[in-house]
Order: C-alpha cells, then sequence, then structure tokens
C-alpha cells in the first residue's frame, strides 16, 4: 500500500506540460523584449536629436556674440569672420560652420575650399 500511494503522489507531482504553452510564452515575452527595445530606441533618437539642436543653438550664440562683440571694437571684415569660424570649427563635436544669406550664397565658411571664388 505505501508503494501504490507513493506512485499515486508521484503522478499528482509530475505535470505535463504542452510544448505550445511553452512556445508561447516565448512568443509573447519576446515581442515585449523587441517592443521596449523598440521604444528605448526612439525616446534615445529624440533625446539625441534634443541635445544636438541645443548644442548648435549654443554655438551660433557664441559666434554671433563673439562677431557682434568684434565688429563693436573695430570694423570686421569678411577675412576675420572667416578665420573666426575656422577657430569655432576646430572645437571637438563640431564638424563645420557655415554663414550664408538670405539667398543661399555662403559668405563663411569653416573650411575655405567650400567659398565661391571672389568677383
Amino acid at each position: 500500500m505505501t508503494m501504490m500511494s507513493k506512485t499515486k503522489r508521484d503522478a499528482a507531482i509530475r505535470v505535463h506540460t504542452s510544448p505550445w504553452i511553452l512556445v508561447g510564452s516565448v512568443g509573447i515575452l519576446l515581442t515585449v523584449v523587441i517592443i521596449m527595445a523598440v521604444q528605448n530606441f526612439n525616446r534615445e533618437k529624440q533625446h539625441m536629436s534634443r541635445i544636438l539642436s541645443e548644442k548648435g543653438a549654443a554655438l551660433i550664440k557664441a559666434v554671433e556674440a563673439a562677431a557682434r562683440t568684434g565688429m563693436m571694437d573695430m570694423m570686421w571684415e569678411r577675412r576675420q569672420i572667416q578665420v573666426l569660424l575656422e577657430e569655432t570649427a576646430r572645437l571637438p563635436g563640431v564638424l563645420y560652420l557655415t554663414v550664408v544669406n538670405q539667398d543661399g550664397l555662403v559668405l563663411a565658411h569653416s573650411d575655405k575650399s567650400v567659398l565661391p571664388a571672389p568677383h
């Protein structure tokens, strides 16, 4: 009798799980992980865009302030603004700086080779 009760107890403990439950669980978990990764990527992309925009705005304000200060003390020419852009573009994280007029004509650029030939 002890042998029989032990067998019944073992049978009650053993649960036969369908492989579909395991496949479904893995599928749901994988879906949740992918959704969270996509959301995190989009959030990081927006954050980076905001940081770069703020950095660009700060650089523009700094160059404007330097140009205004230089023009107040002495009359600057295009050459001094060109030098200001070249020096500012040497800062880490700055690829290039360009000053254009309303018509899109490049007036100054941190890379002299981009400038149009003088008339």
